[in-house]
């Protein structure tokens, strides 16, 4: 005799998701308030202002191929192994 199990959504699940889009949004921050000041960068390193905005779109490159391996790693693993150092 089997007993059919229900799921039930826990309210800490939506805590999870509102810090999860909170950490993703201000990662987009960082990336978006590097273009305004890419001259003032530029002229206090003294590099090219491709080199400046190319630190900036580092982090779109790197963001797309990054996040499916690390959203499965904290599906798999849970947040506690997912986010280890």
């Amino acid at each position: 005799m089997e007993t059919e199990v229900t799921p039930h959504e826990l309210p800490r699940r939506w805590v999870n998701l509102l810090l999860y889009c909170l950490s993703t949004a201000c990662n987009g921050i960082t990336w978006v308030t590097c273009s305004p000041i890419t001259n003032e960068v530029s002229s206090a390193y003294g590099v090219s202002t491709l080199w400046v905005e190319m630190c900036s779109l580092s982090f779109m490159i790197f963001y797309i191929p990054v996040n499916f391996p690390s959203n499965y790693a904290l599906d798999r693993f849970g947040l506690k192994l997912g986010v280890r150092e």
